[in-house]
Protein backbone atom coordinates (compact mmCIF):
# COMPACT_ATOMS: atom_id res chain seq x y z
CA UNK A 1 0.00 0.00 0.00
CA UNK A 2 1.49 3.68 -1.01
CA UNK A 3 1.07 6.54 1.42
CA UNK A 4 -0.89 9.02 0.17
CA UNK A 5 -0.75 12.99 0.90
CA UNK A 6 -3.84 12.54 3.04
CA UNK A 7 -2.45 9.59 4.82
CA UNK A 8 0.48 11.63 5.65
CA UNK A 9 -2.05 14.59 6.84
CA UNK A 10 -4.59 12.26 9.04
CA UNK A 11 -1.66 10.09 10.54
CA UNK A 12 0.70 12.74 10.81
CA UNK A 13 -1.54 15.60 11.77
CA UNK A 14 1.10 17.73 9.02
CA UNK A 15 -0.32 21.20 7.14
CA UNK A 16 -0.40 19.79 3.62
CA UNK A 17 -1.66 23.62 1.85
CA UNK A 18 0.93 26.30 1.95
CA UNK A 19 4.17 27.17 0.82
CA UNK A 20 6.37 24.04 -0.48
CA UNK A 21 9.29 23.40 2.29
CA UNK A 22 12.20 22.26 -0.28
CA UNK A 23 15.66 23.20 -0.47
CA UNK A 24 17.01 26.55 -0.01
CA UNK A 25 20.37 28.23 -0.95
CA UNK A 26 22.91 28.14 2.45
CA UNK A 27 25.57 30.61 2.73
CA UNK A 28 29.01 29.45 2.33
CA UNK A 29 29.41 31.34 6.43
CA UNK A 30 26.37 29.02 7.38
CA UNK A 31 28.59 27.37 9.72
CA UNK A 32 30.51 30.64 11.56
CA UNK A 33 26.64 32.18 11.37
CA UNK A 34 25.46 28.95 13.65
CA UNK A 35 28.46 28.64 16.42
CA UNK A 36 27.79 32.86 16.59
CA UNK A 37 24.00 32.87 17.54
CA UNK A 38 24.64 29.98 19.52
CA UNK A 39 27.89 31.30 21.28
CA UNK A 40 26.01 33.39 23.31
CA UNK A 41 23.44 30.50 25.21
CA UNK A 42 23.22 30.99 28.65
CA UNK A 43 24.48 27.67 30.16
CA UNK A 44 24.38 25.91 33.49
CA UNK A 45 28.22 25.99 35.42
CA UNK A 46 28.41 21.70 34.88
CA UNK A 47 27.91 21.99 31.78
CA UNK A 48 30.73 23.33 30.87
CA UNK A 49 32.25 25.48 27.15
CA UNK A 50 30.01 25.11 23.69
CA UNK A 51 31.66 22.34 21.78
CA UNK A 52 32.26 23.61 17.98
CA UNK A 53 30.49 21.31 15.62
CA UNK A 54 32.53 18.82 13.80
CA UNK A 55 30.67 18.27 10.61
CA UNK A 56 30.74 20.31 6.97
CA UNK A 57 28.08 18.81 6.11
CA UNK A 58 26.02 20.15 8.82
CA UNK A 59 25.65 20.29 12.68
CA UNK A 60 25.78 17.23 14.70
CA UNK A 61 23.06 15.21 16.74
CA UNK A 62 25.85 15.44 19.45
CA UNK A 63 26.21 18.57 19.01
CA UNK A 64 22.59 19.74 19.32
CA UNK A 65 22.47 17.41 22.75
CA UNK A 66 24.64 20.35 24.67
CA UNK A 67 20.90 22.56 24.07
CA UNK A 68 18.63 20.22 26.22
CA UNK A 69 16.29 21.99 28.28
CA UNK A 70 18.62 20.25 31.65
CA UNK A 71 21.90 22.49 30.23
CA UNK A 72 19.79 25.91 30.78
CA UNK A 73 19.68 27.60 33.91
CA UNK A 74 15.90 27.96 35.75
CA UNK A 75 15.93 31.87 34.44
CA UNK A 76 18.08 31.46 31.42
CA UNK A 77 17.10 34.74 29.36
CA UNK A 78 14.54 34.62 26.33
CA UNK A 79 17.88 34.51 24.01
CA UNK A 80 19.21 31.41 25.33
CA UNK A 81 15.34 29.80 25.48
CA UNK A 82 14.96 30.50 21.56
CA UNK A 83 18.54 29.33 20.47
CA UNK A 84 17.86 26.12 22.03
CA UNK A 85 14.91 26.06 20.54
CA UNK A 86 16.14 26.31 16.84
CA UNK A 87 19.20 24.02 18.44
CA UNK A 88 15.55 21.31 18.96
CA UNK A 89 14.12 22.16 15.65
CA UNK A 90 17.03 20.81 13.62
CA UNK A 91 17.50 18.44 15.45
CA UNK A 92 13.41 17.21 15.27
CA UNK A 93 13.78 18.12 11.60
CA UNK A 94 16.94 15.58 10.63
CA UNK A 95 16.01 12.65 13.09
CA UNK A 96 12.60 12.61 13.64
CA UNK A 97 9.92 14.33 10.28
CA UNK A 98 12.96 14.32 7.46
CA UNK A 99 15.03 11.00 8.60
CA UNK A 100 18.02 10.77 6.28
CA UNK A 101 21.07 8.76 5.23
CA UNK A 102 23.57 11.64 6.77
CA UNK A 103 24.10 9.48 9.33
CA UNK A 104 24.70 11.90 12.52
CA UNK A 105 24.44 15.27 10.93
CA UNK A 106 21.61 17.49 10.07
CA UNK A 107 21.46 18.72 6.11
CA UNK A 108 22.06 22.34 5.92
CA UNK A 109 19.20 23.02 3.65
CA UNK A 110 17.07 22.86 7.16
CA UNK A 111 19.02 26.22 8.74
CA UNK A 112 16.73 28.49 6.95
CA UNK A 113 13.67 26.80 8.17
CA UNK A 114 14.77 26.78 11.60
CA UNK A 115 16.13 29.99 12.32
CA UNK A 116 13.02 31.65 10.52
CA UNK A 117 10.50 29.81 12.79
CA UNK A 118 12.27 30.68 15.40
CA UNK A 119 13.34 34.30 15.15
CA UNK A 120 9.73 35.02 12.89
CA UNK A 121 7.17 36.70 14.69
CA UNK A 122 3.58 35.55 14.08
CA UNK A 123 3.97 36.22 9.87
CA UNK A 124 5.76 32.77 9.02
CA UNK A 125 4.30 31.72 5.97
CA UNK A 126 2.53 28.50 6.23
CA UNK A 127 4.53 25.52 5.11
CA UNK A 128 3.12 22.48 3.65
CA UNK A 129 5.30 20.32 5.87
CA UNK A 130 3.23 17.15 5.05
CA UNK A 131 3.81 17.24 0.86
CA UNK A 132 7.83 17.58 2.22
CA UNK A 133 7.16 14.30 4.48
CA UNK A 134 5.83 12.38 1.61
CA UNK A 135 8.36 13.20 -0.62
CA UNK A 136 11.33 12.33 1.50
CA UNK A 137 9.87 9.24 2.25
CA UNK A 138 9.27 8.42 -1.42
CA UNK A 139 12.68 9.51 -1.80
CA UNK A 140 14.33 7.53 0.74
CA UNK A 141 12.39 3.85 -0.22
CA UNK A 142 13.41 4.44 -4.04
CA UNK A 143 16.74 4.96 -2.65
CA UNK A 144 17.09 2.19 -0.63
CA UNK A 145 15.48 -0.26 -2.99
CA UNK A 146 18.43 0.53 -5.70
CA UNK A 147 21.14 0.18 -3.73
CA UNK A 148 22.41 -2.89 -4.24
CA UNK A 149 25.16 -4.04 -1.43
CA UNK A 150 24.24 -4.95 1.59
CA UNK A 151 25.15 -1.24 3.57
CA UNK A 152 21.04 0.52 2.77
CA UNK A 153 19.10 2.27 4.73
CA UNK A 154 15.72 3.36 4.64
CA UNK A 155 15.39 7.16 5.24
CA UNK A 156 12.24 9.27 5.23
CA UNK A 157 9.67 9.63 8.03
CA UNK A 158 10.19 7.50 10.80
Amino acid sequence: MTPTLQDVAYLLGLPIFGEAAGPRVVVASWKDDLEARIALVDRVEDAGPINPHPRAAGPSKTWFLQFTPTLLPADANEYSVTRSLEAYLLWLFSYIIFNNTHGNSVDRILLPYAREIVDGDEDVPPYSWGEAVLAATYRGLCDSCRKTHGNTRLAGFM
